[in-house]
Parts: structure tokens; sequence; C-alpha cells
């Protein structure tokens, strides 16, 4: 009965999957959704500054390197420091980053999406 008793007793530390699967499909679609967003715009980029398909091409290389080069970086950090402390600032400068650049730039809220 001791046995029994010790199994139950005392709050739950395992982690419930279905919200760690939720966190972190969250956060993969954050990220997905700010590499693809790129793509939409490049015409318009392209058109408004006269460049060519070459320098579309160096635009859209500028813009996935650094998600390339800070990933293995960002991951040691999150094995040192836990992945809490460093995902919710990364979170919460992506969402400032966003903001700052969607107030920046022309009133066509048209391409956008508002």
């Amino acid at each position: 009965m001791s046995e029994l008793t010790t199994a139950t007793a005392g709050p739950s530390v395992r982690p419930r999957w279905n919200v760690v699967l939720l966190i972190v499909l969250s956060i993969t679609l954050v990220e997905v959704m700010g590499t693809m967003s790129l793509g939409p715009a490049l015409p318009g980029i392209a058109a408004t500054f006269a460049l060519s398909e070459q320098q579309v091409g160096w635009i859209t290389t500028a813009f996935v390197v650094p998600i390339i080069v800070c990933a293995p970086i960002v991951g040691l950090l999150a094995d040192r420091f836990g992945r809490r402390a460093v995902l919710v600032p990364s979170l919460l400068v992506f969402g400032v980053a966003g903001t700052a650049a969607r107030q920046q730039g022309s009133d066509n809220r048209g391409q956008s999406g508002l």
C-alpha cells in the first residue's frame, strides 16, 4: 500500500506533451511566417528600387543567412541558460522589430495584409 501511496503523492513534474507540442509548433510557425513574409514583398521592393533579379536574390540571402548563422548560437545559449531565458526575450525582440518595421514604410496597407 505504501508503494501506491508514494506513486500518487505529490505534484506531477512530467510535462504535458500536448502543451509542449503546441508551444514548439507555435514558435516554428512564427519563424516560418517571418521568413516567408519576404516573398510577397519582393516584387514591390524590386519595382520600387529598380532592382535586378540578382539583387533581389541578394535580398533573400541577406534575410535568411542570419537565421542560419544564429540558430546554432541561440541553441547553445538555450542549453547554457535555459530555453525560457532565451526564447522569451527572442520572441519579444522579434515582435518589437516586426512592429517597428511595419510602422516604417509607405501608407500602402494592402501589401501587409492590413
